[in-house]
């Protein structure tokens, strides 16, 4: 099986509609508002935490390391589905044919015909 995580078959792909906001007294405002898709299972708390990190890594933010202590976020899920089938199936599949056609090069090099008569001593 694959390494990659996208392949788990549980859990739920969600549409996020978020905002986040600075509650700074007397600068009470939305920063940065958008639509995300999550695919891994993440607490509430993980989500703030994830996309104000993605927001603070933009290059359009520009908060004082002070300020950030008032930042919060307002999320909710506008939908969500059941996790496709595996979706590295497809690549598996390829990675096989690949080894396949490697090793058919590569028996006629080693002499994979059908083995010499022995010779009568």
């Amino acid at each position: 099986m694959s390494d990659c995580r996208c392949c788990d078959e549980h859990g739920t792909v969600k549409l996020v509609q978020y905002s986040i906001v600075t509650i700074k007294r007397c600068e009470e405002r939305i920063l940065y508002q958008s639509e995300i898709i999550e695919t891994e299972e993440m607490s509430p708390e993980a989500f703030a935490t994830w996309v104000v990190a993605l927001y603070l890594q933009s290059e359009g933010c520009h908060i004082p390391h002070d300020d950030k202590k008032f930042l919060r976020v307002y999320h909710r899920v506008l939908d969500e589905w059941p996790r496709q089938k595996d979706c590295c199936e497809d690549r598996e599949v390829d990675a096989l044919h690949e080894i396949r056609r490697a090793i058919e090069e590569l028996v006629p090099r080693l002499g994979g015909g059908p083995e010499p008569a022995a010779s009568a001593s």
